[in-house]
C-alpha cells in the first residue's frame, strides 16, 4: 500500500504544478503523511482516516493560519481591451491568415491590408472577429 500512496503522491505533485492551485497540495501532504502511517497500519480503514484528516489538517492550515486561497484568481478580460494592445507575430500573416501571440494566448490573424508580417514582427490589434484578430 506505501507504493500505492507514493504513486498518487507523484500524480497529485504532477496536478499541483500544473494548476498551481494550493488544493493539492493539500492532497499532497495527505498523500505523503499517509504513506508514512502506512509502514505502521495496513488497515484500509485507518489509511482512508489519516488521509482524510490529514488533508483536512492541511486546508486549516493553509486557510486559516496561513491565511492564503485555495484557489488562484483567474483573471478575465474583456476582448475590447485587447484592441490596440501590441502582439508578436508566431507565423506569417497575410490577408489570408498567420497566428499571433497576444496576452500570452495564440491567436489566429489576418491583415486588412495587403501586408505581410514575418515571424517575430511586433503588430497591433485593430480589431476582434470570432477566432480572428486584425492587424495592422
Amino acid at each position: 500500500m506505501v507504493l500505492f500512496w507514493i504513486l498518487i503522491s507523484i500524480v497529485v505533485f504532477l496536478v499541483f504544478h500544473y494548476f498551481q492551485d494550493k488544493i493539492f497540495l493539500c492532497f499532497l501532504g495527505g498523500c505523503v503523511v499517509t504513506a508514512i502511517v502506512c509502514l505502521f497500519y495496513n488497515s484500509s480503514v485507518v489509511q482512508l482516516g489519516v488521509f482524510g484528516c490529514s488533508t483536512l489538517l492541511f486546508v486549516v492550515y493553509v486557510k486559516c493560519i496561513n491565511k492564503s486561497k485555495l484557489f488562484r484568481k483567474l483573471n478575465y478580460i474583456e476582448l475590447s481591451d485587447l484592441v490596440g494592445k501590441q502582439a508578436i507575430v508566431v507565423n506569417m500573416i497575410s490577408a489570408d491568415g498567420g497566428q499571433v501571440k497576444l496576452n500570452g494566448d495564440v491567436w489566429y490573424a489576418k491583415s486588412l491590408s495587403s501586408a505581410t508580417y514575418n515571424k517575430g514582427d511586433v503588430v497591433s490589434i485593430i480589431g476582434i472577429k470570432g477566432l480572428f484578430v486584425f492587424v495592422e
